[in-house]
Order: C-alpha cells, then structure tokens, then sequence
C-alpha cells in the first residue's frame, strides 16, 4: 500500500469555478499508477492524479489515457465498477476504517 500526503491549496474565493480548481490540480508532480492487481488482466491504461486539499475537500484530478473505454452506467449508484472508471480510497483516521469514490 502506498501513503501519499496531499498539497495544501490555496483556492480563490469561497466557492471556486470549476477551472480554478482544474488548474489548481494541473501541475508537473503527478502521482502515476502503474501496478496491476489482476493477473488475469494485463491490460493497463495509462494513469495519473493530482491530489490536493483544502480546509475543508479533498480534490483529486485524474488523467486517463486509453484506447477503448466502457460508459454505460448512467444512474446513482449504477455499478459503475462495471464501466471503464478510476477509485479513490482513504483511510483518513488510519484505522483500518476506508472510504471508496469511484467514478
């Protein structure tokens, strides 16, 4: 398992645009994810995220890169695990206890 420590932002205004917080999240030091979980699987998209806080959020920014995707889970709370999507876990009282975003 790997521990990452998020930057600290520092965000205009109250409640920013959505492209504050895009550039915000849109620097050079990426976090890459390149290890595979399924032997079965060799398949791998390229993928990056930003990571980032404020007071009070938690944003995350991630960049895909694949030849082929799956989109058709449009509902909440579809299975969107079935979908092509990226997973963000945190474990924010390092207890064992984790929250699971998938998008």
């Amino acid at each position: 398992m790997n521990i990452l420590k998020a930057v600290r932002l520092s965000l205009p205004g109250r409640s920013p645009c959505l492209d504050s917080l895009a550039a915000a999240l849109d620097r050079p030091e990426r976090n890459k994810i390149d290890c595979l979980n399924w032997k079965d699987f060799s398949y791998r998209p390229q993928v990056e995220f930003a990571l980032g806080y404020t007071g009070s959020e938690i944003l995350i920014r991630f960049f895909v890169r694949e030849d082929y995707f799956k989109a058709e889970k449009t509902g909440s709370n579809d299975n969107v695990f079935e979908d092509s999507c990226v997973e963000f876990f945190f474990s924010p009282g390092g207890d064992g206890v984790y929250y699971n975003f998938e998008f």
